[in-house]
């Protein structure tokens, strides 16, 4: 019997490749470590912009409910109280955020020459609050969980904003002439009488109600009209309220008085327009002390109960016909009220005097540098109003 030898030659023999499969599974390893923590990181990058977006949020609407609040109440308290449950009620990053009074500030956002606003803690008149949304570890909120921050060793992070709203809300006093050039016509003719009365007797003029259609009280009565029609259109948060000046004079049964509060703060116009159609219906008499006017509004805006002492910006909107010839010389006065509450006066004249514009024009300089109007016809008075009523801010944000 033949035997047969089986053997092997080196080419036959199998490789062995356990070695290299093991250097793929480390490189496998590698790579999926690497993409995982790179989808942790993009999943945790997507995780705080939606947190983000949540702060924001909140922090924007307590912002809001507490300068709502302010305004409504008048107290600083209650409007911390206002941030505090509306903040409550939003969810960052699953947890609840809680604002503690130190979050929340009031104070006046003030416009800067570059357009801009720019918000000063506690100052006055306070018209803005801002709240500082918190998530950090100083924080009664605390941090954010980050549920990947495990893949790139960051579990948490922390995070803020500050969200400042403003509520812009106007206290008005319109100061008008009611001397008795107020019932001349618009020619800027001294004692012109309206066409309408002008054979008249030039007495029986003068201690006549002004001419309904072409007198300069009927002019002003209109413009002011368009001026509160304009601030409604706009919906301005305005209180507005009256105050007429003349002269002390009595003349047999004919009398004025220097200064008058016509009406109170009100945000019902037609008491304005009610008004002004009552001093329509009575002779106009007496000499220009509008030193007494300006002090008679500065008063309302100062003392009346219902003046937003605390949130609301006093304006004053002085018309005259004329250069000031009785009482207090305007200027200081004007000086005063802003130092004393921040007042804004603008000022409308009309056929007054080169000395009289350039006393009204100091006036509104002085007074928060308002506008300071000059009309020569009926239209030009009419858009003089219509300026100042365009002119008032409404909505601001920071």
């Amino acid at each position: 019997m033949r035997r047969f030898r089986l053997t092997t030659t080196t080419a036959n023999r199998p490789r062995h490749s356990h070695p290299r499969r093991g250097a793929i599974a480390v490189l496998a390893a590698f790579v999926m470590v690497a993409i995982l923590a790179l989808a942790g990181f993009f999943l945790s990058l997507s995780y705080i912009e939606l947190t983000r977006a949540e702060l924001r949020a909140a922090t924007d609407a307590a912002a809001r409910s507490a300068v709502i609040r302010l305004v409504e109440t008048q107290s600083t308290t209650q409007g911390r109280d206002a941030a505090k449950t509306i903040a409550g009620k939003f969810e960052v990053g699953g947890k609840q955020l809680l604002l503690t009074n130190s979050d929340i500030e009031f104070g006046r956002s003030s416009r800067q020459a570059n357009g801009t606003y720019s918000f000063t803690n506690n100052g006055t008149p306070t018209n803005a609050a801002r709240v500082f949304g918190r998530k950090t570890s100083a924080s009664a909120s605390g941090t954010v969980d980050l549920p990947f921050g495990g893949f790139v060793g960051a579990p948490e992070y922390s995070t803020q904003l500050s969200a400042v709203a403003m509520r812009l809300d106007y206290d008005i006093v319109i100061v008008l002439d009611r001397s008795g050039s107020m019932g001349w016509d618009l020619s800027g003719v001294e004692y012109e009488y309206p066409e309408a009365i002008r054979q008249r007797p030039f007495v029986e003029n003068y201690f006549s109600p002004p001419d309904p259609t072409g007198s300069r009280w009927a002019i002003l009565s209109a413009s002011v009209n368009d001026f509160l029609t304009i601030l409604n259109q706009r919906q301005v948060a305005a209180r507005v309220g009256l105050v007429t000046y003349a002269g002390n004079y009595t003349f047999g049964k004919y009398s004025s008085v220097t200064v008058k509060t016509e009406s109170d703060l009100t945000s019902d116009f037609t008491t304005i327009t009610s008004k002004l159609n009552a001093i329509g219906q009575v002779p106009l008499i007496g000499a220009t002390d509008i030193g007494a006017g300006l002090t008679a509004a500065q008063t309302i805006l100062t003392t009346s109960s219902q003046a937003r002492l605390k949130t609301g910006q006093p304006i004053i909107v002085v018309f005259s016909d004329g250069m000031f010839n009785q009482g207090v010389e305007p200027l200081g006065l004007a000086t005063s009220a802003y130092n004393q509450s921040a007042t804004i006066i603008h000022s409308v004249t009309f056929g007054a005097t080169a000395t009289g514009r350039s006393t009204m024009n100091a006036v509104t300089a002085a007074a928060g540098k308002g506008l300071s109007l000059h009309a020569n016809t009926a239209a030009e008075l009419t858009q003089s109003f219509k300026s100042i009523a365009n002119a008032i801010p409404i909505v601001v944000t920071e």
